[in-house]
């Protein structure tokens, strides 16, 4: 059992929400990256500014998918650092 004050209870709450908003923001990002993905190759555009504007977002939305992906990452370590700073490790 650990004893925890509350400057470190604190710590772990904003490392906790951080890392649920990154990870539903990649959430977002890569599902958006999967559904023009989708339709990029399933779906037959006959008009090319209609093609290119669905290449636009599938770039930009795998671009939002990386930068959400590090971010979560990064958050998750942070949060794994506080943890073990409570911890005393």
């Amino acid at each position: 059992m650990y004893s925890i004050s509350e400057p470190e209870l604190d710590s772990i709450g904003t490392a906790t929400q951080t890392t649920s908003l990154e990870t539903g923001l990649l959430g977002i990002a890569a599902g958006a990256f999967i559904a023009f993905g989708i339709v990029l190759f399933t779906v037959d555009i006959s008009k090319p500014m209609v093609f290119a504007s669905f290449v636009g977002l599938t770039a930009v939305s795998f671009f939002f998918t990386l930068f959400f992906g590090f971010r979560t990452l990064a958050a998750w370590r942070a949060m794994k650092g506080v943890v073990n700073q409570v911890k005393g490790q």
